[in-house]
């Protein structure tokens, strides 16, 4: 039975490696092995689908490739990346002096009330009405996306949400960047990216999770690659449906392996496709 159970961890372990490198060689991706490296991943299906960590790897390797153009199997990407300032800009908000804050009025949105995806009005401060308006370039606007420029990074992932129209009124509090986009990149590309190792990874290289400051300089100097707008929806659409999937594989661990297989299957087929079409 101790054999049993050193042979079963050893098993374990094989299969942990197996979906770490699986996945490693699709999150750096090597135009000539890709398609090779598209197909082992395909063929290792079983040890990718085990545990939560392995799907939020799944994640960002679907955002890895829909970020270098990997997710579509048709249209123009450009070759090179281009500086963010050439298609927008990080305005940074207005340091509002503490003794304003007033329990009414208009919301401030601080690095407390920036989450993942949205903002978090738990802990709110307000700014009395007839005093904001002395600073309406600074009012949000709903489809914004705004960053917390103060531990943007943390263990859950990076501190950037989208404002909606139940957020608002709001103005832009000091340490906080609004995203101020020109007409030829789209704000949920913009959004994805921003989620992205592709943006991590250059303004937190050691990714560290521990990066205390950033500035509007550091943001708006980062690559990444600005495709025609259609191209950009196209991507966007590609990343939603296929992360909905990653949602649902992660609810369904707790179901029959088989069952849950299946789904990661139809996710990379999905996710893969192009490629291999390309590489037909």
């Amino acid at each position: 039975m101790a054999l049993c159970d050193q042979l079963a961890a050893a098993r374990e372990a094989t299969r942990d490696r197996l979906a770490a490198a699986s996945l490693a060689r699709l999150n750096s991706p090597d135009p000539e092995t890709f398609p090779d490296d598209a197909r082992f991943a395909l063929a290792a299906l079983p040890a990718l689908t085990t545990r939560p960590d392995q799907i939020k790897q799944l994640r960002q390797t679907i955002l890895n490739l829909a970020l270098t153009g990997g997710l579509l199997s048709e249209g123009t990407w450009p070759a090179h990346p281009q500086p963010l300032s050439t298609v927008a800009q990080l305005q940074n908000g207005y340091a509002f002096k503490s003794e304003w804050f007033s329990t009414s009025g208009i919301r401030l949105a601080r690095n407390a009330n920036v989450g993942h995806g949205q903002l978090d009005w738990v802990q709110e401060v307000r700014l009395p009405e007839a005093q904001a308006t002395e600073f309406e370039r600074f009012l949000l606007n709903e489809g914004d996306v705004l960053l917390s420029l103060d531990r943007p990074f943390i263990v859950t992932g990076t501190k950037v949400a989208r404002v909606c129209a139940a957020d608002l009124p709001a103005l832009l509090l000091q340490r906080v960047g609004r995203f101020i986009v020109s007409g030829s990149l789209d704000r949920d590309y913009l959004y994805i990216w921003v989620t992205s190792p592709h943006f991590t990874a250059q303004i937190d290289p050691g990714r560290s999770n521990g990066v205390p400051h950033i500035s509007s300089k550091q943001v708006e100097a980062a690559m990444l690659f600005v495709p025609p707008l259609a191209e950009q929806q196209r991507t966007v659409a590609k990343v939603s449906a296929l992360i909905a999937l990653c949602d649902q594989l992660e609810a369904s661990l707790a179901t029959a392996s088989s069952a849950r297989t299946q789904l990661l299957e139809a996710t990379l087929r999905e996710a893969l496709a192009p490629a291999l079409e390309l590489a037909a």
